[in-house]
């Protein structure tokens, strides 16, 4: 399939926090977090890359993107991994955030 503004949006922002190896406790990696405009919503997705990656997403209705920016940065700044996001995410929107 090829990607276009319908399917892939226009990425709005994009930061990226790269992890360390901390031995025994944890493996190297890099958690990227994006904020994109997709037929007219936005979609916040938090994605680790390394050996096991992982990618979580939702979208968030009737949101503006200044508050889609300030969720963004506060994913980053406090450099939560996928799995804790995807809490995050569904705490802070209710059900104004979908898959």
């Amino acid at each position: 399939m090829i990607a276009n503004e319908a399917t892939e949006g226009t990425v709005l922002a994009v930061y990226g926090r790269p992890f360390s190896e901390i031995p025994g406790f944890q493996a190297p990696c890099c958690v990227q977090y994006r904020l994109r405009r997709v037929a007219g919503n936005l979609v916040v997705e938090v994605q680790r890359k390394d050996r096991a990656p992982r990618l979580v997403s939702r979208t968030l209705h009737n949101a503006d993107e200044a508050y889609g920016a300030a969720l963004l940065q506060f994913l980053y700044e406090n450099a939560l991994q996928p799995e804790a996001a995807l809490d995050i995410l569904e705490d802070c929107c209710g059900t104004a955030v979908t898959n």
